[in-house]
């Protein structure tokens, strides 16, 4: 499929072309990670939080524990394969274009952060941003803030 007829098709359905608009305003997600994400996460439909759809992309740390002794936390090979690896590549471009990924990298890595940490945590903002962009109906804007 190319790239002008998946567009046509994510755009054809009223709710998942308000959604991919929606995520289109997003700097770093291009049109094939924004139509994996809508289709992977049912259009965020199966997340009634962004918590929840961080954990289900695998992006939540988990811990392997046996006994009394403790072991780092992980992110492992829970969760949606395909999806983590349209989130890090999505998130390798959002570090260039998205100002408010580059910051929050920035910020992490002035914290002393290894970079692989750091990147995981910009891919948990990247959906948590896609997620409130879907799901609250808002276009993507830098100065938003909480």
């Amino acid at each position: 499929m190319t790239e002008p007829e998946l567009k046509a098709l994510l755009l054809d359905d009223p709710a998942w072309g308000q959604a991919a608009r929606r995520l289109m305003s997003i700097p770093g997600i291009g049109l094939v990670a924004e139509a994996w994400i809508l289709v992977a996460t049912s259009n965020f439909t199966t997340c009634d939080t962004p918590d929840q759809a961080a954990s289900f992309a695998g992006l939540v740390p988990r811990q392997r524990q046996s006994g009394n002794v403790d072991s780092p936390r992980y992110i492992g090979h829970a969760g949606h394969a395909r999806l983590r690896q349209v989130l890090y590549l999505s998130t390798v471009t959002a570090l260039r274009f998205n100002p408010v990924i580059k910051r929050y990298y920035e910020r992490l890595m002035k914290r002393g952060k290894p970079g692989k940490v750091a990147v995981i945590a910009c891919e948990r903002k990247l959906l948590h941003l896609a997620w409130t962009c879907v799901v609250k109906e808002r276009m993507f804007e830098e100065s938003y803030s909480r």
